[in-house]
């Protein structure tokens, strides 16, 4: 059973969360779109798009295998870049080579006075 934030939203409906689902669904060889900026320096700004092209999973505490990073592949070959040069122990690892990989990254979203709500992207 989930406690805390993640078991009360988990309840919630779209229109109670602002239209965020508590499950998203990702499909390979779809199209996304980066919403935040996660390094501007190396082209993965708000409102670049990628195809997903593989995911990565990792196992829990609780041996729940969770998605922990998306693997995009974007048309401008210079988007990411940086990225893979710092990762590339984790690139031959996962037997890729022009793939960028987008990790989890946990938001906190301001919506009530003197509580956030964590979100995992």
């Amino acid at each position: 059973m989930e406690t805390g934030v993640a078991g009360f939203c988990k309840d919630l409906t779209t229109a109670e969360t602002m239209g965020l689902p508590f499950i998203i669904n990702l499909v390979k060889t779809a199209s996304y779109m980066l919403t935040s900026n996660l390094d501007t320096s190396d082209g993965l700004v708000n409102g670049a798009v990628g195809i997903l092209k593989k995911i990565s999973y990792a196992t829990t505490g609780q041996n729940d295998k969770r998605p922990n990073i998306a693997w995009l592949e974007f048309k401008d070959k210079s988007v990411g870049f940086k990225r893979q040069k710092v990762m590339t122990a984790l690139l031959r690892r996962e037997k890729v080579t022009e793939l960028v990989p987008i990790q989890l990254e946990q938001k906190a979203i301001k919506s009530w006075p003197g509580r956030d709500l964590k979100v995992n992207f």
